[in-house]
């Protein structure tokens, strides 16, 4: 749940936030019927992969100031996302949203399992799961649109 009384760097949180419109936003395009909605709907999975990169990239961030195991396992894990990302923009629009969604939450369970040996701000955690969740509803806004595609 998103609150009013976020204690973490407001910075990043402001920025995620704005990073989830697009994705409510290009969701709720995707039931207007006009000529660029098959645009709409391949930048919506578009999109979707850029960010599922972007958030894998935060584990290579993290781990070069590590060393060891560790930061081995964050190298490895931070192009995964990237590769899923790749995957899901090779699929149908249907298909490459589903990877999308399920690649987010993979790399969020993915945090859960090794951020607090990367040493990660407190506030990381719960906001990656607001984004993730913001940007998951976005995406299942036009889920339906897409099915019909």
């Amino acid at each position: 749940m998103i609150t009013l009384n976020y204690t973490g760097n407001r910075l990043p949180r402001a920025l995620g936030l704005a990073g989830v419109l697009p994705f409510i936003a290009m969701g709720l395009l995707s039931y207007i019927p006009w000529k660029h909605q098959v645009d709409v709907h391949a930048a919506l999975v578009s999109y979707g992969a850029v960010i599922l990169a972007f958030v894998g990239a935060l584990h290579w961030g993290l781990a070069m100031r590590l060393e060891g195991t560790v930061a081995s396992r964050a190298y490895f894990w931070s192009v995964i996302p990237a590769l899923i990302a790749w995957v899901a923009l090779m699929f149908p629009t249907l298909g490459g949203a589903l990877i999308v969604i399920v690649g987010l939450w993979t790399h969020y369970v993915q945090d859960n399992l090794i951020i607090g040996e990367l040493n990660a701000p407190a506030w990381y955690l719960p906001l990656r799961r607001q984004l993730t969740a913001g940007a998951t509803v976005g995406i299942a806004i036009a889920l339906p649109a897409l099915w019909t595609l």
